[in-house]
């Protein structure tokens, strides 16, 4: 599901590592809120990072563009959208929350999709970013962003609590 999420100006900002090694989990619990029971217990974790190295990314999309017969008038349209883009987010920074919002739209994919498949899972936000980062040996273009915890649920879940519409919908 996360290979056919949407993201601005079909960037596809992200990369996943799917850590499944029990050893790996054990390295990463203690920089995890809730660590030591949900990365631990997890048959998988996705770890969502942000890749601010767009430049890869679009020359890939281009190529596949070109395969796909694209006229010359897309591709030039898509050069132009994509010079906008990096007019918005001309530095690191402003990259990393641009890519970051797309991680966001493929995390969703991804819990949606699990539960299609019946797999239970947990977003989790807050933990050491540069601890992960190391823990991972990640380059430097990745920004660990968000981890989601796969498996099957032990105890049944509690009843979502939930804003009522009205506090939403306006």
């Amino acid at each position: 599901m996360i290979r056919t999420t949407p993201s601005a100006v079909n960037l596809q900002p992200w990369k996943v590592k799917i850590v499944n090694d029990n050893n790996l989990k054990q390295e990463l619990a203690p920089h995890i809120p809730s660590g030591q029971t949900q990365a631990l217990t997890c048959s998988h974790m996705l770890i969502l990072c942000a890749n601010i190295d767009w430049e890869s990314h679009i020359e890939k999309t281009i190529e596949n563009m070109k395969k796909a017969y694209a006229s010359e008038e897309s591709l030039k349209y898509y050069q132009m959208v994509v010079n906008a883009m990096f007019t918005r987010a001309p530095n690191s920074d402003k990259r990393i929350i641009e890519s970051q919002k797309n991680v966001f739209l493929a995390a969703a994919s991804a819990v949606f999709g699990a539960k299609s498949l019946g797999i239970d899972s947990c977003i989790i936000q807050g933990f050491n970013v540069d601890a992960v980062s190391k823990t991972l040996k990640l380059k430097s273009n990745l920004i660990p962003t968000l981890i989601i915890t796969l498996g099957y649920a032990v105890d049944s879940p509690s009843p979502k609590n939930r804003l009522p519409e009205e506090d939403i919908f306006f």
